[in-house]
């Protein structure tokens, strides 16, 4: 059987599978890192304080990485946990499904700033921030404004 004879479809399915289970070993990289294991949905997340530019918390796949001055932040954690949920629920496909297609990035970071929303003690002023972020952070400008955000992000 020659290399190229193999299926597509079992070459992604390998891929992902790889993909998923080595998710969770990416913490072992910050190994002496503050951690905590969340149960619902399954989660580890790291306490680190060298992340990106910008950025208070991340998710990628099952692992959360906040930065240590955010531990308790409650919207910031249920939005990053609202991610794992999408993983989760999307059986992994939105690692992929977010960072090639805007109008699901839309849906899931909508998603995400909405359950933050529920813990907000300021709901209002958080809302007109969340519009903001959705509208210049997330790349989504092409397709939404802020004026479309902020009703988005109203109650349902």
């Amino acid at each position: 059987m020659k290399w190229y004879s193999v299926r597509p479809h079992v070459v992604l399915f390998t891929v992902f599978i790889v993909f998923w289970l080595s998710n969770p070993l990416i913490a072992l990289f910050d190994y002496g890192k503050p951690m905590e294991v969340n149960l619902s949905p399954p989660a580890i997340i790291v306490y680190k304080s060298d992340m990106f530019k910008g950025a208070t918390a991340a998710s990628k796949g099952t692992v959360i990485y906040i930065k240590p001055e955010d531990k308790g932040n409650l919207p910031l954690l249920h939005h990053e946990l609202t991610h794992c949920k999408q993983f989760w629920l999307s059986c992994g496909m939105s690692v992929f499904l977010y960072h090639y297609s805007d109008k699901f990035r839309l849906l899931y970071e909508l998603e995400a700033f909405r359950e933050g929303l529920k813990y907000e003690p300021d709901r209002k002023g958080a809302r007109i921030e969340y519009a903001l972020l959705l509208t210049t952070e997330y790349k989504l400008d092409k397709l939404i404004d802020f004026e479309i955000a902020y009703l988005l992000l109203g109650d349902k």
